[in-house]
């Protein structure tokens, strides 16, 4: 079933805060998820236009549908087309404190259930701030480092690996060995040399996990940096490919038309055929100039002005007259 953006909108738009409401529709978007970028792009516009108590509903109708659609295997088509649409919804209702206390409602359960990333969460709490979207727009990220980072995070995690494996495998309770093989004092000061060595190591290692950890969470910030760019380039992504099915949609309209016209052979404002007789000069009312023309069209008028001045002189004879008997 094909659906119509005005039919999408209408529906969206009749939305209330009552449950039946929002959960009958609810389970409508669900149903039509195919169409889940048409249907974010039509919500946001009904939200656009929808009075305070509309765009609550609208709030509470998108969030009863990233729930539901939370527990099933395709759930990042709903939720990831969303997304981009939740941010500019909060951005253009942030000065409303009315829509905004919903917002924070369903912002907490968000982060409660886990319904979106924290950095995606992140994102939608920023939209409450002041802090415009071309601000964030203007980010810019460094993708080459971005991936040499994570390669090189990768290949550092190997050698971790390697290590606490190795670490897991060896044995620490050597006291009993030590002292059986122990002999003087010479082989005391070689397990002593021996042990200061693994201590260094050790702490070498501890050190590199430190440092390790420290580097994950440099690579982890990255991350989100690079996920909240990719939102927003995915979010003016949604806009021209909504732009373009629109686009697509007047194409195949007009292509429609001019089918019909072949059909039919009727078109609309058509020329002349080509053996119509071409104007000549007499044909133009002001060949003879404006005041010209400006008579002969008053002409006639007072012509009809005389007459009805007869017929009613007239009448008045013949009233006089049957006065007169």
């Amino acid at each position: 079933m094909v659906l119509s953006d005005e039919k999408i909108t209408v529906r969206l738009s009749a939305v209330d805060r009552t449950v039946e409401s929002i959960e009958t529709t609810s389970m409508w978007v669900i149903h039509h998820r195919d169409s889940a970028a048409q249907i974010a792009s039509c919500w946001m516009e009904a939200f656009k236009i929808a009075n305070e108590e509309g765009q609550i509903a609208l709030f509470y109708l998108a969030n009863d549908v990233c729930q539901k659609t939370k527990k099933k295997s395709d759930s990042h088509i709903i939720l990831q087309t969303f997304a981009p649409y939740w941010i500019s919804a909060i951005a253009f209702s942030r000065n409303s404190e009315v829509v905004q206390k919903a917002v924070n409602r369903i912002l907490d359960i968000f982060e409660e259930r886990q319904i979106y990333s924290k950095s995606q969460l992140a994102d939608m709490r920023n939209a409450q701030s002041e802090v415009s979207d071309m601000d964030n727009a203007m980010m810019e990220l460094d993708i080459s480092a971005l991936t040499k980072d994570v390669e090189g995070y990768m290949k550092g995690d190997l050698v971790m690996e390697r290590a606490r494996d190795l670490l897991a495998r060896s044995d620490f309770h050597f006291k009993d060995k030590i002292k059986n093989r122990m002999k003087d004092r010479r082989d005391g000061q070689k397990f002593q040399a021996e042990i200061e060595q693994s201590f260094k190591k050790l702490s070498d290692f501890s050190a590199a996990l430190v440092k390790h950890k420290k580097r994950g969470q440099s690579l982890l910030e990255s991350v989100d940096s690079a996920k909240r760019f990719f939102n927003l380039q995915l979010r003016d992504a949604t806009v021209v490919e909504d732009a373009y099915e629109k686009f697509g949609s007047s194409i195949d309209r007009v292509r429609k038309e001019l089918e019909e016209m072949l059909e039919t052979s009727i078109y609309p404002g058509a020329s002349p055929p080509r053996d119509a007789p071409s104007p000549t000069a007499n044909d133009d009312p002001f060949v003879a100039g404006v005041e010209k023309a400006y008579e002969q069209m008053r002409r006639p008028r007072e012509n009809i002005e005389v007459t009805d001045m007869d017929v009613e002189k007239e009448d008045e004879h013949v009233t006089a007259a049957y006065e007169i008997n």
